[in-house]
């Protein structure tokens, strides 16, 4: 079984196990074929194993990306890291909130950019905003 069979097959079984039925359906469509993001994700799943493991964790990220846009959904990552990590006095916890955002940027932006839906400035404005907001948040936690 090659990567793409294998991953397309780990997406099948997390579509069974998927508990929001909007998200379970839109997964079933993007797998067969039914959905634009389909090609997207099999030049992720054939391409970069990184790439394939977080739209395996954050399949909801694609999901948002599909129903409200690209740039809704960067602004929806950086808003919810900034919501969660408000007042955070855990670095653990920190870390970790930090490290689920990055993954989930990550992906969004690797997908907007390999399917040629964001030009180069845009890909480049949104890691750098993330990245600003990262150390932000960071240095505001230790100080």
């Amino acid at each position: 079984m090659g990567d793409v069979d294998r991953c397309w097959q780990q997406w099948k079984e997390q579509v069974s196990r998927q508990p929001d039925p909007s998200l379970a359906g839109w997964m079933q469509a993007v797998m067969e074929n039914r959905h634009f993001f389909h090609p997207g994700l099999v030049s992720i799943f054939g391409n970069s194993p990184y790439l394939s493991r977080l739209a395996q964790l954050y399949p909801d990220i694609l999901y948002y990306a599909a129903t409200q846009g690209l740039d809704d959904a960067a602004h929806f990552i950086m808003d919810s890291l900034r919501q969660q990590t408000a007042g955070i006095d855990n670095n653990n916890d920190l870390m970790r909130l930090l490290r689920i955002a990055k993954g989930q940027i990550a992906l969004l932006v690797a997908f907007a950019d390999m399917g040629g839906y964001w030009p180069l400035e845009k890909v480049t404005g949104a890691l750098s905003s993330f990245a600003q907001l990262s150390l932000s948040i960071t240095v505001d936690a230790l100080l």
